[in-house]
């Protein structure tokens, strides 16, 4: 997709549903994530939750924050490695022309 042509998607977006413009890059950057996990190797290891989870069910315009949280079924990943496979995953651009990297991972609990 052109660069032009995914800003006025965008802000189309953000005036439907009464966000930040910026939020809704935001979510274009994370549904792009999905697709491509959702089309990985890695599948059927993430569980999704919390407010992105969530935003599926309420709406965008009801989401509080910008973060994607998740929890790993079956597997042992430590930080190094879940870096490695999110790389991966974001190294992909199938039919996209969007470049995506990792920037910054947090292990909660």
């Amino acid at each position: 997709m052109e660069l032009e042509k995914a800003k006025v998607l965008v802000a189309k977006l953000a005036k439907e549903h009464k966000i930040d413009v910026q939020n809704a890059w935001d979510i274009l950057f994370f549904d792009e994530i999905i697709l491509r996990l959702s089309r990985s190797n890695y599948k059927n290891i993430f569980v999704f939750k919390g407010g992105f989870y969530l935003q599926s069910v309420v709406g965008i315009e009801n989401r509080s924050t910008m973060d994607i949280d998740f929890k790993l079924i079956g597997n042992n990943l430590d930080n190094e490695k879940l870096y490695e496979v999110f790389n991966e995953v974001c190294l992909d651009k199938m039919d996209s022309n969007i470049l995506l990297s990792p920037k910054e991972m947090k292990t909660t609990r």
